[in-house]
């Protein structure tokens, strides 16, 4: 066990640390018995089961190239998908009636092939604006008695999409993956494909996208936190795989966006002014770079790239005071204190549970052809003893339960980097919060008081990189139940326990984990997005030693 705190680091292991170190003869330590106080109860997760009928079901995927008439690439992703709806609705008989599943970007899904690996078409999207016809004098001398607007189609613009064959990926690869059985498709690349089909689907109810949140376009939805700045409610929605099977999660989320209205009015609610000639400018020209407005007149888009020094009649302009904020994300309030003040859980609980019946993912068209069916019902979660409990407050509360598998600690140290800190307090209450999860800790092998301008940067890699010994930060200011509970739940984690599993993942479904101590080893590599070339590569591995 270790204890946070600043400094620089030491250039060897401290001295009064003895180097020698054996290598411990592991062995798996038996369970004892399950606890037999205390009542069952029932917790749910939010989590919501998914069954595949299609299971033979497989995606093709395409890579989409949209260029304009001047043969430039077209890369947004409101234009694209608007492109890609016209080309569906134009071509639909080309593409042999399958609905398709658009990431917006560079790429395109369908359930079986299409009718050629190469498709070209010719999309003409079509746009308006209005047009505001000043009255004459002949009808009355007063414009906005006679003012009018008339709706007109102006110049269409033409597309060229470029359809090609790119690559398989059956729906099988999940199946395979719960069985244990090694396959040349990547199930993650499955799951990424039913997440596009959720995002398609949030796209063409208006929502604003951000990753797998959605969030819809619903005034009781909004919440003013002032400075210009609206605070909106929406939920995430995602598929994932558990030992028990695919589910479907999903849990209540928030962001940001600039309060849409007048550009004006934006100003002053930022500043906290009353009127226009208390705007200081200098803050504004700094706020308002990069944003997009739309002009009431025009009924056109901008973007605002500076405010002009130079007086009016020495350039072109638009009028900022007939300009209106378009809705976007305001990234800069993501610790605002109403982001902490969200739902109660049942309120949580009934969002998600609406969410997944208003947006009817059964009745989608593309997860149809899949045979993708999600029940309506939470999934329960389990806890040591196989108890089954319910939230209180949105919280998963492990007090006063114990751990579905729990580890035995015989040796451990602890260092101390801060001599605020009561090394020997903190190790009794460990060991008898330990006790009651299920933990069993003998007593620590040696309390080392560390030289406070030290760091455990060294430590910790020597520990880890030359030992492979596990190590546990904490920072405490204040030492309860509660904390050293979490600090519990991640030791044991850490050291090849079980905290907990979904109700469906104690049914054993996968075969070999349950008849087998198992050794599992993930590997995976993330990429940044598409154009994002600044973005390196990271690679991850990781081993769960599995023995229920």
């Amino acid at each position: 066990m270790e204890k946070e705190a600043g400094g620089s680091p030491p250039l060897s292991m401290p001295i009064n640390v003895k180097q020698e170190l054996t290598v411990p003869n592991h062995s798996i330590i038996s369970r004892r018995g399950f606890g037999s106080s205390g009542r069952s109860i029932s917790l749910l997760a939010n989590h919501f089961k998914v069954s595949v009928n299609a299971k033979d079901a497989v995606f093709y995927q395409y890579s989409v190239s949209i260029t304009s008439e001047d043969n430039r690439a077209v890369e947004g992703k409101g234009i694209g998908r608007k492109i890609i709806d016209k080309l569906y609705q134009t071509y639909s008989s080309e593409l042999a009636g399958k609905r398709i599943a658009y990431d917006g970007e560079k790429s395109l899904y369908t359930v079986g092939p299409l009718l050629q690996n190469r498709l070209e078409f010719t999309v003409v999207l079509e746009g308006s604006f209005a047009k505001c016809e000043v009255g004459s004098p002949g009808n009355g001398g007063s414009p906005a008695a006679s003012s009018k607007r008339s709706k007109r189609s102006f110049q269409s613009k033409t597309f060229k999409v470029e359809i090609s064959y790119a690559a398989k990926i059956p729906l099988k690869s999940i199946a395979l993956a719960f069985k244990g059985v090694e396959s040349e498709h990547n199930n993650q690349d499955a799951l990424r494909v039913l997440d596009i089909i959720l995002r398609q689907q949030a796209a063409n109810r208006g929502c604003l996208l951000v990753r797998q949140s959605f969030f819809l376009d619903d005034p009781k939805n909004f919440t003013d936190v002032g400075g210009g700045v609206t605070g909106v409610r929406g939920f995430h929605s995602s598929f994932r795989t558990t030992q028990g099977g695919l589910s479907l999660n999903m849990d209540v989320s928030t962001t940001m966006i600039l309060t849409p209205g007048p550009v004006i009015d934006f100003l002053k609610a930022n500043q906290n002014v009353q009127e226009p000639r208390y705007i200081d400018w200098v803050k504004a020209k700094r706020m308002l770079k990069n944003l997009r407005v739309r002009h009431e007149l025009r009924k056109m888009e901008f973007k605002i790239i500076g405010l002009s020094e130079k007086p009016c009649n020495q350039q072109y302009f638009v009028h900022l005071f007939l300009c209106n904020v378009i809705q976007k994300l305001y990234l800069q309030c993501k610790e605002h204190h109403w982001l902490k003040n969200l739902d109660k859980a049942f309120d949580r609980m009934r969002t998600v549970t609406d969410a997944l019946i208003n947006y009817h993912y059964d009745d989608d068209s593309v997860l149809s052809a899949c045979g993708v069916s999600i029940e309506k019902q939470l999934m329960q979660l389990k806890v040591g003893n196989s108890e089954d409990c319910f939230p209180r407050n949105g919280r998963w509360n492990f007090n006063n339960k114990t751990l579905w598998k729990s580890t035995s600690i015989e040796r451990w140290a602890v260092v101390n980097f801060s001599a605020r800190c009561d090394t020997s307090q903190i190790s009794r209450d460990l060991i008898n919060c330990g006790r009651r999860k299920g933990i069993q800790i003998g007593r620590p092998y040696t309390l080392i008081e560390e030289d406070p301008q030290s760091r455990r940067g060294p430590w910790k890699k020597k520990c880890l990189s030359d030992f492979g010994i596990v190590t546990q930060c904490i920072s405490p200011f204040k030492i309860n139940d509660q904390y050293l509970t979490n600090v519990l739940l991640k030791i044991n984690s850490k050291l090849g326990g079980i905290n907990s599993l979904l109700a469906i993942e104690d049914s054993r479904h996968i075969p070999l984990i349950k008849d087998t101590p198992t050794i599992i080893l993930g590997m995976d590599v993330s990429h940044g997005s598409p154009g994002r070339s600044d973005i390196p590569s990271v690679a991850a591995v990781m081993l769960i030693f599995v023995k229920i």
